[in-house]
């Protein structure tokens, strides 16, 4: 006895949408004759979170520890950043990552006392500041160290390596004047653009872990960047949805390719995400081999990418005195 009124408020598709969608749509062409892909993830996947939140930054590198669960064939090396401004300067410093996650609304406050806890610890053990490189003493060798976090399927190794990590993370840390201000978007951005400078196809797969995922922020995301939106809190179901359904987007953009043996792989070939299921049994016999190279560190190789990169150097900096926009 109850009667529903739907009103859907929709409006015809411009041309250029039209055009811009079929243009990241899958290339048949691109995947010869296979008929399926599956997740089958294997080799070593190099991770960036970037959060203000110890306790987020924590779940997020148990739930790729679920992950490698799911698929032993997989390990992770998570690295984290507490601000939009450092995870720039770590892409620009030289680190190569296959997947970044982002929050969008990060916190100066939360980065301040972090700075004023490891000046705390200096002085109490008598070291001083860490002074940070610019993008030309980066660019000619081994990008600065950083601790990393290495999860893999076996959980006792796992969580204990992991209970480690985080006991002392904050002091893994470069904090600058100003890091927190930068939204994550705009972090995204230049990011994406500084690999676009310098002529690069292997930049990361950015997705958003936020709260922010009202309709008017997933279009913020999407414009600058993203490939995909995932809402704190979230599951591991949730993350290997959004990258089965991401797939072939990625392969239509080039963010991954399509090897000799039907995997989905990372340009560097150290991690593949996917495979093609073919009726050819030689072909399904196939398996992965990882590549043993590292992957390649940005480099200013024309003027166009040293503006872009010098950017994500000085990312904090503009950002504190308003200089950026979006």
């Amino acid at each position: 006895g109850t009667y529903l009124t739907i009103k859907a408020n929709m409006q015809v598709a411009t041309k250029e949408h039209i055009q811009n969608t079929e243009s990241e749509s899958m290339d048949s062409s691109k995947l010869g004759p296979e008929c399926r892909v599956d997740l089958e993830p294997s080799g070593l996947l190099r991770v960036l979170v970037t959060d203000d939140q110890r306790t987020m930054r924590q779940m997020v590198s148990m739930l790729f520890q679920n992950f490698c669960h799911d698929y032993p064939a997989m390990k992770v090396e998570i690295t984290t950043a507490l601000s939009g401004e450092e995870a720039c300067r770590l892409v620009a410093q030289g680190h190569t990552f296959h997947i970044v996650t982002m929050d969008e609304t990060l916190s100066p406050g939360y980065c301040k006392s972090v700075r004023e806890t490891q000046a705390t610890a200096r002085r109490e053990t008598g070291t001083s500041d860490a002074v940070a490189g610019s993008i030309e003493e980066f660019g000619m060798g081994p990008p600065p160290c950083v601790v990393k976090l290495l999860v893999d399927s076996n959980r006792l190794q796992t969580t204990k390596r992991r209970t480690d990590f985080f006991r002392d993370e904050i002091n893994n840390h470069e904090v600058l004047d100003g890091d927190g201000n930068m939204d994550g978007h705009k972090a995204m951005k230049l990011i994406l653009d500084a690999y676009k400078a310098a002529g690069r196809t292997d930049a990361p797969i950015i997705f958003n872990l936020t709260g922010n995922v009202m309709e008017m922020d997933r279009e913020r995301y999407s414009k600058n960047g993203s490939s995909g939106v995932l809402a704190k809190p979230t599951k591991l179901a949730d993350m290997t949805e959004m990258l089965q359904s991401q797939l072939q987007t990625f392969l239509a953009k080039g963010v991954v390719e399509k090897d000799e043996n039907g995997f989905l792989v990372t340009p560097d070939r150290n991690f593949s995400f996917a495979r093609f299921r073919a009726s050819d049994p030689e072909l399904m016999a196939q398996t992965f081999e990882p590549s043993s190279e590292p992957g390649l560190p940005l480099t200013a190789d024309s003027p166009e990418a040293a503006g872009a990169i010098a950017a994500l150097t000085t990312a904090g900096a503009a950002e504190s005195s308003g200089q950026l926009e979006d």
